[in-house]
């Protein structure tokens, strides 16, 4: 299957959907779910497979990492697993994993930013 183009609704879907400042829907949500939880619940959708083909295509200005913790958060490897587990799995707090997630989208944020700008 070839690449698809990604388009700049596509990278402003995906910023809103990591509830990224950058976004254009953008409201501070401290404590709160990020708004592409309920997508992996539906990993067959549309939108999903979006959200998951902007990911692949700026994944790789991620350390490894924190290309790994993306991956299992986004469920591309199997069950989606709670930061207390994915924070033993690397033999890291839940907190340092959620701030290494967090770390990791603000990373690709910054690289939609100077593909939009």
């Amino acid at each position: 299957m070839g690449e698809q183009e990604i388009s700049k609704e596509d990278v402003l879907f995906y910023l809103d959907m990591i509830g990224s400042s950058y976004g254009p829907s953008y409201k501070p949500k401290i404590g709160k779910l990020k708004p592409y939880y309920p997508l992996l619940k539906e990993q067959d959708s549309q939108q999903y497979k979006r959200f998951i083909r902007v990911y692949h295509h700026y994944r790789d200005c991620l350390k490894e990492r924190e290309k790994t913790i993306l991956d299992f958060q986004y469920g591309l490897k199997g069950e989606i697993p709670s930061l207390k587990e994915m924070g033993d799995h690397f033999g890291l707090s839940s907190s340092r994993a959620s701030q290494i997630r967090n770390k990791a989208e603000r990373r690709i944020s910054t690289a939609i930013r100077e593909f939009l700008y």
